[in-house]
């Protein structure tokens, strides 16, 4: 196994060779993902005032990330054909349930200092 290979190569990775990269995201992803929970739960801080608190609140929070960080990138590589269209759009679904169930957690766990 080559060193640039791992265990959970998938087949969609060999598409990465003709562009010279290799999938190595994992130590951007990770905490570009926690930047995005964080940035929720203060977008949810602002909609506060005009929407009240609670789950419909947060979610409204959560469909506005989900639209910026996962719809409109993901459907931007679609005309480069670099995945199978299904791939994307699994990950476009498998996106509103993570946004939404961070966001709920986060509306839980965010309180206001008095």
């Amino acid at each position: 196994m080559a060193a640039t290979e791992c265990i959970w190569m998938t087949p969609g990775q060999p598409r990465f060779g003709p562009l010279g990269k290799t999938p190595t995201g994992w130590s951007t992803f990770i905490p570009a993902n926690f930047f995005i929970g964080i940035l929720l739960v203060w977008l949810y801080a602002r909609l506060r005032p005009g929407y009240g608190k609670g789950p419909k609140t947060a979610l409204r929070a959560g469909l506005a990330t989900w639209i910026v960080f996962w719809l409109i990138p993901l459907m931007a590589i679609v005309p480069m054909n670099l995945f199978p269209f299904s791939l994307l759009a699994a990950a476009i679904a498998l996106g509103v349930v993570d946004v939404g169930l961070a966001v709920l957690l986060g509306a839980w766990l965010y309180q206001e200092r008095s």
